[in-house]
Formats: structure tokens, C-alpha cells, sequence
């Protein structure tokens, strides 16, 4: 979420963002409603963020490719 908040404060109208959380990105992919979200504030917020006038493109990578960002 708070990289998707610096990416649009920078102004950045199309990026790419990469997550190794499944169901999050087959979540956010299948266009997620607040409701579909439960009590995930973060989720909340993400899908919140993406309703403004830009394209976000997710990709899932699997957890070992991310290990030396965790």
C-alpha cells in the first residue's frame, strides 16, 4: 500500500507491482470489492488506491524469486 502511495505522489500513472502473496494477488486480479476483502484494512486500502486514474499491473512471483527482498 505505501508503495502504491509514493508511486502515485510521484506521479506515475502505469506500474508494475509484484507480490509473492497469492491470494492477495488473485484477489486484487478478480477485480476485489471492500466487501470480498473482510476486515483487511490493508487490503482495503490497496484496492481503495487502485480506483484512481491509473493502471496497476500485478504479477505473482513465487516466494523463493523473492527471497532477497524479504
Amino acid at each position: 500500500w505505501r508503495g502504491h502511495v509514493l508511486a502515485w505522489e510521484c506521479g506515475l500513472k502505469k506500474i508494475i507491482c509484484q507480490t509473492d502473496c497469492l491470494e492477495i494477488f488473485l484477489l486484487l486480479q478478480n477485480n476485489a470489492e471492500k466487501t470480498q476483502c473482510g476486515n483487511s484494512v490493508l487490503v482495503i486500502k490497496i484496492v481503495e488506491i487502485l480506483l484512481r486514474n491509473w493502471v496497476v499491473h500485478f504479477e505473482h512471483i513465487h516466494q523463493e524469486e523473492n527471497r532477497a527482498a524479504d
